[in-house]
């Protein structure tokens, strides 16, 4: 009898408990939210199936990047082909309609200038190119057809658009561009430091790979794990950085050749010093500002994860913000449920993504009258109920490259972007070759 009447109590208090939830409730039916997002949302003319959409289908966004010199494309997987077309398309749409030149991407540094010397000049395979700057999530369908188209546009404009990586997780690539740039110089001293530029990367490579299952680690003032190969490679090539910098500007009688030589061991420089959660994204700005520099007033396009061009914590985009402040315009990309290419227990291929549910943004998101849409989400005004979700911490998808078994976390949108797009269907990327 007792256990009876406790459990009628709970049914009585039922109903007051869950009116009092928060955003995330089972019994939320989000009716304001729908109704303010169907007055404030753009909608996008984009067909998925077309692999090449209509441009103009961006020209109601013309207000809002028109006074814009940096806009950053997140994305919410690296393998989401509906996230990719889109971004394709719309960097064309910049492009061509709002006089942006220079593009900049997740991508391997060194590598991505292989890339750009194709777009400008038609030197190499782009196939072959793309899939060398070493990631998977790089070697789509898309993104050869942003390549081919960019080189297309070259011919018939003077002003050429330019391809560039601000990555720095390889060294090859960087070691392999300055002997390209010293290749025609024969000289002792420029063999020697070359040589022994290569034997120390070579040393530290073996170190590398001895050091994974070792205990040859410290801990730096921040509480985080050093490698000791990156601690000591990267003091050395510090040091050395003198002695290298010197050497490009005795023989390295262009200064392109020359800047560009030096940034690559820079790159060489930045692999070997990077740890901690946050060294990777402050190089990438670094790498970014090194490109801003050599485009002066030129409007540039940023291409990465949602977790490197939002706008808070130690991204990319917090160092960017700081230094560009609303020169830096930072949209990210989310979906609401489908498929996408990711790395998993299944090797690369393709994983169902885990659906959006009451307390995720996409969850709201997906109420809107369009199944893509871009939201400004400094939109929301004074009290309107419709819009407070925006700044609720809610949680977001963020998957990156790899199939992960809870794909939400929290974030805080409102602080992170200044505006979304959202899809409501994704499917897996197209990849241009087979990988392991």
């Amino acid at each position: 009898m007792k256990n009876l009447l406790l459990i009628l109590f709970l049914l009585l208090l039922l109903p007051e408990k869950i009116n009092a939830q928060p955003f995330g409730s089972a019994m939320s039916n989000y009716l304001d939210e729908a109704a303010w997002l169907n007055k404030n949302i753009v909608p996008l003319e984009f067909d998925s199936t077309i692999d090449i959409p209509n441009e103009k289908a961006f020209s109601g966004l013309h207000y809002t990047f028109g006074d814009k010199n940096i806009i950053a494309l997140g994305e919410v997987s690296h393998g989401s082909r509906e996230i990719y077309l889109l971004k394709v398309n719309l960097i064309k749409y910049l492009i061509v309609h709002e006089g942006f030149t220079v593009f900049a991407i997740e991508a391997q540094m060194p590598e991505a200038y292989q890339l750009n010397e194709y777009i400008l000049t038609g030197k190499g395979d782009a196939r072959e190119l793309i899939k060398g700057m070493y990631f998977w999530m790089w070697d789509t369908e898309a993104m050869l057809d942003l390549v081919e188209w960019m080189r297309l546009y070259n011919l018939q404009t003077t002003h050429k658009v330019t391809f560039w990586g601000c990555d720095m997780q390889y060294t090859s690539g960087a070691l392999s561009e300055i002997q390209r740039v010293f290749k025609n110089i024969e000289d002792t001293i420029v063999k020697n430091n070359l040589d022994i530029l290569q034997s120390k990367i070579t040393e530290l490579d073996l170190l590398r790979k001895k050091e994974k299952d070792s205990i040859s680690k410290i801990i730096d003032i921040k509480g985080h794990y050093v490698p000791y190969v990156r601690r000591e490679g990267g003091s050395y090539f510090d040091k050395e950085k003198i002695i290298f910098k010197s050497m490009c500007e005795q023989y390295l009688k262009d200064p392109d050749k020359r800047k560009w030589a030096i940034q690559c061991y820079q790159i060489i420089y930045q692999y070997c010093s990077s740890y901690g959660p946050d060294t990777r994204d402050r190089y990438m700005a670094q790498n970014f500002d090194w490109i801003k520099s050599r485009f002066a007033g030129a409007k540039t396009i940023i291409w990465a994860h949602n977790g490197h061009v939002q706008k808070s914590l130690f991204s990319m985009g917090s160092y960017l913000h700081k230094k560009y402040a609303s020169e830096y315009y930072s949209i990210g990309f989310t979906f609401n449920d489908g498929s996408y290419t990711a790395e998993g227990p299944d090797g690369i291929t393709s994983y169902v993504a885990q659906p959006s549910f009451n307390g995720t943004y996409e969850h709201i998101l997906k109420e809107a009258n369009s199944d893509v849409f871009f939201l400004d989400l400094k939109s929301c005004e004074g009290y309107d109920l419709g819009c407070k979700w925006i700044g609720s911490n809610l949680l977001l998808r963020c998957t990156g490259n790899g199939k992960m078994r809870y794909e939400f976390r929290q974030w805080d949108i409102a602080a992170a972007f200044d505006a979304m797009i959202f899809i409501r269907h994704s499917t897996p990327s197209r990849l241009l070759h087979k990988w392991p």
